[in-house]
């Protein structure tokens, strides 16, 4: 069974001429449970992640990233599917994607924190 994490409470997108076309800027602000400053370069059993998926593998991965909880997929082991983001260059009260994450093993409910943020 899935179970989604994250709602979407605004979206906006800019097209450049064609509706269907190239976007030229938007953003999506969502509600949902967020871990701060995880560390995808750490391995071993002290890394947060089991997997990481960056959007642009051939770039230096940033030091820290915030994972956004999107689904959790149960029965049997629960596997929980983030979002990885980083905080935005062009303006610090909003995040950038940087990939995606994988974890296979639990998570606390005090590595959670309720988080309405904005994304670009």
């Amino acid at each position: 069974m899935k179970r989604k994490r994250v709602e979407i409470l605004d979206a906006v997108v800019e097209n450049v001429d064609d509706p269907s076309g190239q976007v030229s800027h938007g953003w999506i602000r969502v509600t949902g449970p967020l871990v701060e400053n995880v560390s995808p370069l750490e391995t071993g059993e002290t890394t947060f992640l089991d997997d990481i998926y960056p959007d642009y593998p051939r770039e230096h991965p940033p030091v820290k990233v915030d994972c956004l909880l999107l689904v959790e997929q149960t029965p049997g082991c629960t596997v929980y599917y983030f979002l990885l983001l980083v905080t935005s260059p062009k303006d610090p009260n909003v995040y950038e994607r940087y990939g995606m994450g994988i974890k296979s093993s639990s998570i606390s409910p005090e590595q959670l924190q309720e988080r309405t943020i904005t994304i670009i």
